[in-house]
């Protein structure tokens, strides 16, 4: 599967996420594969952000309009589960390694 994420801050910029065998690879260019495996994320950079640190869910974002997604249905329902936000993300690696605090990584 290829996600591709159109950014719109100071400039309009396109990224490409291929999803393979579990595995992820970034591209700055298009991968060019099969039309019917992309899914497309149409952003501004702080809506994405906002995601990400967890401080608005992907159903808002989608209600609001603030991202938008289009492609293979079945696929861009996938998408939401595959970004845990960051701050959840900070606090299973703590709870793997035990006493290791990144509290203070990022803002809250």
């Amino acid at each position: 599967m290829v996600l591709e994420v159109r950014l719109h801050h100071r400039f309009d910029r396109r990224y490409w996420l291929v999803l393979q065998q579990g595995q992820a690879y970034g591209c700055l260019t298009d991968p060019l594969l099969d039309g019917s495996r992309y899914v497309y994320l149409d952003s501004s950079l702080p809506a994405l952000l906002a995601i990400a640190r967890g401080r608005r869910s992907w159903s808002e974002a989608f209600d609001d309009g603030s991202v938008r997604g289009s492609g293979n249905p079945d696929l861009l329902r996938r998408v939401p589960p595959w970004f845990v936000p960051a701050a959840s993300t900070a606090r299973s690696v703590r709870a793997a390694r035990g006493s290791v605090d990144l509290s203070g990584a990022w803002p809250p």
